[in-house]
């Protein structure tokens, strides 16, 4: 299986914007958070609730194609999605070492995916994406690259602005 290969270029434009945005949104919500965004197995957060000793864990995904325009609701990142579906690789790294830990250690784990703006994100908790369907969705880098097809229904929209 082919598939899309790692682009620094992309990397450099999305991944420190991205954890900005998340993490302004979630200090917002609760200043007293501990975060964490050094890359640990390929997790982009790992957001310590002091207060009550609990971790959480956050995968950031930006889809260029979701336009500043565009409403969560409108399609925008697959060409055999739905307009209420969006996908993710199975081959993501982060999703791929959560499995491997033994179910006791898991955390909670949500699944973001952001506008190319940053200014809109669709939270998803992980179990809803590793119970969707998975697809093979043939690209220009690969004919058998295989995405998890979630609905847009097990996710929620947030306005990450903070005003």
């Amino acid at each position: 299986m082919r598939a899309k290969p790692f682009s620094k270029k992309d990397y450099d434009k999305y991944d420190s914007p991205a954890k900005e945005a998340m993490s302004s949104w979630l200090l917002h919500k609760n200043s007293n958070l501990i975060i964490d965004d050094k890359e640990n197995f390929g997790i982009d957060l790992r957001v310590t609730d002091p207060d009550i000793n609990k971790t959480y864990l956050f995968e950031l995904e930006t889809i260029n194609k979701w336009q500043p325009h565009m409403k969560p609701e409108d399609k925008f990142n697959c060409s055999v999605c739905k307009a209420d579906e969006f996908s993710v690789p199975t081959k993501k790294k982060s999703v791929v070492e959560y499995l491997k830990l033994p179910k006791e250690q898991r955390l909670d784990f949500t699944y973001v995916t952001f506008r190319s703006d940053f200014k809109m994100a669709l939270m998803t908790n992980i179990y809803a994406v590793l119970n969707s369907e998975r697809k093979v969705i043939p690209n220009r880098y690969s004919q058998t690259e295989e995405f998890y097809i979630v609905n847009k229904s097990f996710s929620r929209p947030e306005n990450m602005e903070i005003n």
